[in-house]
């Protein structure tokens, strides 16, 4: 896990990409389940947790106890159905099963958005610079 000091602007900004970049991936289980053994109190009032992951049932709990110890939070949640679609064969089966793991996808991002956590459903072939600072431009924004 990499973390970046308190700090505000573009300088913090740039901290931030670059511990991002620095992440490792989590296989096994849900990564949050790690997290909640977190002791929360260690961090700043109001301090900003970024979280990547691709959500998974019960993910949800997590995302609520940041924000009942009120840490701001930003989700970025690569998208691993459009990572896997061009492996996938095309038979109606796996259209289907696609499609409502789409749909599931959507209501579990439209789930942790409705807690005030701006999400980022991240297309992997974009870069994520972008997507971050607007972002985080944002939710700035909001909190103003």
């Amino acid at each position: 896990m990499s973390n970046a000091f308190p700090g505000y602007g573009k300088t913090q900004l740039h901290r931030i990409i670059s511990c991002l970049s620095k992440a490792k991936v989590e296989t096994e289980g849900r990564a949050s389940a790690h997290l909640d053994f977190l002791p929360l109190r260690m961090f700043p009032s109001h301090a900003l947790m970024i979280i990547i992951s691709s959500l998974m049932d019960g993910d949800r709990s997590f995302f609520q106890r940041l924000r009942a110890y009120g840490y701001q939070a930003l989700l970025i949640s690569p998208d691993p159905i459009d990572f896997a679609y061009p492996t996938l064969s095309q038979d109606i089966n796996n259209r289907l099963a696609i499609r409502a793991t789409r749909i599931e996808r959507r209501l579990q991002l439209n789930d942790i958005a409705q807690l005030q956590i701006p999400v980022i459903d991240w297309q992997v072939n974009q870069p994520l610079f972008p997507l971050v600072r607007n972002a985080l431009t944002r939710s700035r924004g909001q909190r103003e």
